[in-house]
């Protein structure tokens, strides 16, 4: 499974929510300056896929791809909630 697609629509504390897409199997790096978004995508992320450690105060959409030969998923994380669906 990897990550297709984030889009991030509020996230406490930043005036542009980070977005990605197209993203392809593989190694992905956030490069960018200090208070860019870096560590709240790693946050995001961590909240989509662990429930639990669901960050408050985001809003954001993200699609992943099981497999090659199979369908996408999404997760919608809204202010400490994780919604899977597909």
């Amino acid at each position: 499974m990897h990550l297709v697609d984030l889009d991030v629509r509020a996230a406490y504390g930043l005036d542009q929510p980070p977005q990605l897409s197209g993203l392809r199997p593989g190694l992905v790096l956030l490069v960018g300056p200090n208070a860019s978004g870096k560590s709240t995508v790693g946050r995001i992320l961590r909240g989509t896929l662990w429930p639990a450690h669901a960050p408050t105060g985001i809003d954001a959409r993200s699609s992943w791809q099981l497999g090659a030969q199979q369908g996408r998923v999404g997760a919608t994380l809204v202010f400490g909630r994780s919604v899977w669906d597909g």
